[in-house]
């Protein structure tokens, strides 16, 4: 399986190139600026607002893993907070996408651990009902898979099926090098409108 290691590459680039239902809602965003998380998907199903099975998944999520919480999109009582953060840093988590709430965010900010959820909240979490780890979720309206792909960055999340990470991520550097040839042409002096043709080169590109 490849990996989407080059910060060049944006969830834009591979929203542009891969099938539909593979970005999450945008209610799912990183909770300080500048946050990417980038891994494969370690999937977790909790009970609204309890966050006992995060604790069983910071013990158990593999190194460089994303931790993709299917909270229900409850936002009432956070799931998550500085000291899982630090938690799951120390283990080597790449970052957590949940759809559901946290808290903490200055000191989530300070130690540079990527968080990407639907809200936030300082009331704190129950911590009695497991859920489920290891098994397909919904998050952010889409369906994710143990393994899947996780891209994250200040633009939302997009998921990539674990079967079609490499085609993707090989049409995702094309369509960076095609915006690059066009932002010369801009520099150069040539108009947009003569230079959107390179675009046909991707596959079905949208351009802002």
């Amino acid at each position: 399986m490849s990996q989407i290691d080059e910060t060049r590459l944006s969830t834009a680039h591979i929203a542009d190139v891969s099938p539909h239902g593979v970005v999450m809602d945008g209610r799912i965003a990183s909770v300080w600026a500048g946050g990417i998380a980038k891994g494969r998907a370690f999937t977790v199903r909790t009970p609204p607002g309890d966050n006992a099975s995060l604790h069983e998944a910071i013990a158990a999520v593999g190194r460089g893993d994303v931790l993709v919480v299917d909270g229900g999109g409850y936002v009432e009582r956070a799931l998550w907070g500085a000291i899982m953060s630090e938690a799951a840093q120390l283990v080597g988590v790449a970052g957590l996408v949940v759809d559901g709430a946290v808290r903490d965010i200055a000191d989530t900010r300070r130690l540079r651990f990527p968080i990407f959820a639907a809200g936030r909240t300082p009331a704190g979490p129950y911590n009695k009902v497991k859920g489920e780890i290891g098994t397909p979720v919904i998050c952010g309206g889409v369906t994710v898979n143990p393994g899947d792909w996780i891209h994250a960055d200040d633009d939302g999340v997009v998921v990539i099926p674990a079967v079609q990470t490499d085609e993707i991520v090989a049409m995702a550097h094309v369509r960076h090098e095609l915006e690059e040839e066009i932002l010369a042409g801009l520099r150069a002096g040539t108009p947009l409108s003569s230079l959107l043709g390179i675009l046909r080169k991707g596959k079905e590109p949208t351009t802002q």
